[in-house]
């Protein structure tokens, strides 16, 4: 049946995700995902899964990264290399390289 706090307290720590992603929209470099602008969404999280949206460029990407590995270095939680992807659209190859290198994600086909 699982711990009935673990639910909880995934909410509660991507409710601080949440806020650190905030703070990272207000830097000049970061841009939101154009389908996502209006709303400022900036991050989904679905049971222990988490999605983040921006802007496909390199400066945008680099203020996400920088916020997530903030978050990572308070939480103690990482993401895996192995099974995290990006998905990118529009980019062209010499970003999709830069930006695949900034998260050392594994590029992925969109679902």
């Amino acid at each position: 049946m699982g711990d009935p706090l673990s639910p909880l307290l995934f909410v509660l720590v991507m409710e601080i995700l949440t806020r650190e992603l905030r703070l990272a929209t207000q830097k000049p470099d970061f841009q939101f995902h154009p389908m996502c602008k209006d709303l400022k969404l900036t991050n989904l999280s679905f049971a222990d899964d988490l999605i983040l949206f921006c802007k496909g460029n390199v400066q945008s990407v680099k203020v996400m990264i920088e916020a997530f590995n903030s978050f990572s270095a308070s939480s103690g939680l990482y993401a895996s290399s192995a099974k995290s992807n990006i998905f990118l659209a529009g980019v062209n190859e010499q970003s999709m390289q830069q930006i695949q290198a900034i998260t050392d994600f594994n590029l992925g086909p969109f679902p």
